[in-house]
C-alpha cells in the first residue's frame, strides 16, 4: 500500500473509532423505559376482604411513560361449580415517590383500569415508585 493511502486508511480508521466511540457514549446515556420492580403485599381479613399494596418502580423516559402508567385489575373469577362472580373494588391511595399523585378509575364489564399520575403533568425522565 502507497504511503498516501496508508495515511488515509489510517485517517479513516480514526474517524470511524471515533465515531463508534460517540455512537456508544450516546446509546448508553439513553436508558431503558421499564418497569423495575413490582412488589405486592396481600393482607387477607378474617371475613375474606383482601387488601392488596403494590409498589411498582419504574424508568420512565418520555416515550411510552410520558404522564405515569395504568394497572388492570380483573375483577371477575369463575367460582366453583362454573358460576362467574365478580369481586368488590375500593382504592384507598395512590402515591409517587411517597407523595399522592393523581389517578382515575374506569370501570369495565371484567375489571378497572387504575391510571396514575396527572393528566396534566409529564414526568421528568427518571426513576419513580
Amino acid at each position: 500500500m502507497r504511503p498516501a493511502a496508508l495515511a488515509l486508511s489510517r485517517v479513516l480508521l480514526a474517524g470511524l473509532t471515533c465515531i463508534g466511540v460517540i455512537c456508544g457514549v450516546t446509546v448508553g446515556a439513553i436508558a431503558a423505559e421499564r418497569i423495575h420492580a413490582f412488589n405486592a403485599t396481600i393482607d387477607v381479613a378474617r371475613d375474606g376482604t383482601l387488601t392488596v399494596t403494590e409498589a411498582i418502580r419504574v424508568r420512565a423516559e418520555g416515550r411510552e411513560i410520558r404522564r405515569g402508567i395504568y394497572r388492570d385489575i380483573p375483577l371477575t373469577f369463575e367460582m366453583p361449580g362454573g358460576r362467574m362472580a365478580r369481586a368488590g373494588f375500593e382504592l384507598l391511595e395512590v402515591t409517587r415517590d411517597g407523595e399522592p399523585d393523581g389517578f382515575h378509575v374506569n370501570r369495565s364489564g371484567d375489571g378497572v383500569r387504575i391510571y396514575i399520575g396527572r393528566e396534566d403533568r409529564f414526568l421528568a425522565p427518571g426513576d419513580y415508585v
